[in-house]
């Protein structure tokens, strides 16, 4: 039964990434929760299921919108400097790519760190 909870949490976290952060990965959660509690047998695991999937959500998706204000204003730029030229063009994505990729890399790793510390007891430091 948790590895169907633990599975149903990770595909609606893996929502986060596809639009709007927030908006569709909470989306998802409050779909699961009305899905969730129509089954009277499960009972309170909608409670703790949902509030697993919000925390999950709030983590990716402060991610996604630090990682896009972080990463965007060079993407911009490097359009700006591009121009017409679509080889450049290419280039500023794949730039901008690899930094989203790297910003989120490294922020996961930060909130996986977080949660462990706090899980054994301790303060975690803050992400700057």
């Amino acid at each position: 039964m948790n590895s169907l909870v633990f599975v149903a949490l990770s595909m609606m976290v893996a929502v986060a990434y596809s639009s709007e952060c927030g908006t569709m990965c909470n989306g998802a959660c409050n779909i699961a929760k009305t899905n969730c509690d129509g089954a009277l047998v499960l009972g309170p695991l909608c409670g703790l299921a949902y509030a697993q999937c919000s925390a999950g959500c709030n983590a990716v998706c402060a991610c996604a919108d630090a990682c896009e204000s972080q990463c965007t204003p060079a993407y911009e730029e490097c359009k700006t400097q591009a121009g017409d030229n679509i080889i450049f063009l290419l280039e500023c994505s794949a730039q901008n790519d690899a930094c989203i990729v790297t910003c989120e890399a490294q922020c996961a790793v930060q909130n996986a760190f977080n949660t462990i510390t706090q899980v054994i007891g301790g303060g975690a430091p803050t992400r700057k």
